[in-house]
């Protein structure tokens, strides 16, 4: 017995040190978005200074303008003063062409220089969602392997089935049933980084644009294919793309070497151009955070000529 509770206190001792170095990873991604956000915001004011002086050098250009306007005037009522005053004339016009030449010049260079301020905002921006992309993956790397070191290694899963229950009464869609398949290749990436074993497709819809959203049930059969009964606390949690208004789908306990079936009561969003999303759900046990095997995958299109389903 004493060797049992002394194996018990280095389990939960690894598992508190697990949860202490995936909270570390966690806080120095936070610290290095945060660091990110404030350079952002160092630029984008750069960016609406560089804005105002140009504006300011455009206020300048304008009543450079004004002024060669009135200029010229007073050069075209002189025109008929004495001879003595024609070369005055001439190097006022000599003075106006270099003032134009002058404003052509900087209006090229505002043009230039708002060319590379957009530039360099988009560039931000694409530098942003990049972190943003690298971070969401380094996330999931910290909580696919935080969770494999969690939990009993024992637990698992696997679809083996799904069907549509019920879709909206008025609902302009079809449901595709030749879609409803195992789809663990398509993934494959995915499912190393969330540290599961099997991608499930259990529904695809086709929806009219325009269509008002509307409630679509699918029937999803699982097993436990595992040594011990899934918990209580095991449950589908969504993970990528739309909830559907389904974040959070409870699908345990189950005893080993049974079935499960889930009922999945979605709601399909409405569209107003032709589109495609892609929903997925992880399999978890939420108390300790370890996936058991499957990931389920809905897959909505909606589209603008005739549905084929």
């Amino acid at each position: 017995r004493d060797m049992a509770e002394d194996q018990a206190a280095r389990a939960c001792a690894a598992e508190l040190l697990a949860q202490e170095e995936a909270d570390r990873h966690r806080s120095a991604a936070a610290d290095a978005e945060q660091t990110f956000k404030k350079e952002l915001k160092s630029k984008a004011a750069d960016i609406r200074h560089l804005e105002d002086t140009l504006r300011s050098l455009q206020a300048n250009v304008d009543e450079e303008e004004k002024a060669n306007v009135e200029l010229a005037a007073a050069l075209e009522a002189s025109r008929g003063a004495k001879g003595k005053h024609d070369e005055e004339v001439r190097a006022q016009h000599e003075t106006i062409f270099e003032l134009k030449d002058s404003v052509r010049c900087l209006r090229s260079q505002v043009a230039e220089d708002k060319k590379a301020s957009e530039k360099s905002l988009k560039d931000l921006q694409q530098e942003l969602a990049a972190s943003r992309s690298a971070l969401a993956a380094t996330g999931s790397q910290l909580v696919a392997a935080a969770a494999a070191k969690a939990g009993d290694p024992r637990l698992s899963a696997k679809v083996l089935a799904s069907d549509m229950d019920m879709a909206g009464a008025e609902a302009d869609s079809a449901d595709d049933p030749a879609m409803r398949r195992d789809v663990t290749d398509k993934f494959q990436s995915a499912l190393d980084l969330l540290g599961c074993k099997q991608a499930f497709c259990f529904g695809v819809v086709h929806v009219r644009v325009e269509q008002d959203p509307f409630p679509i049930i699918y029937s999803v059969t699982m097993q436990n294919d595992g040594q011990t009964p899934w918990p209580s606390t095991a449950m589908l949690l969504h993970e990528s793309g739309l909830d559907l208004g389904a974040p959070l789908v409870a699908a345990g306990p189950v005893a080993p070497g049974c079935g499960s079936i889930v009922s999945m009561e979605l709601t399909v969003p409405k569209a107003n151009e032709p589109g495609t999303s892609t929903s997925t759900w992880v399999l978890r046990d939420v108390k300790t955070g370890r996936p058991l095997g499957p990931v389920l995958v809905f897959e909505s299109e909606w589209v603008e000529g005739p549905l084929l389903y």
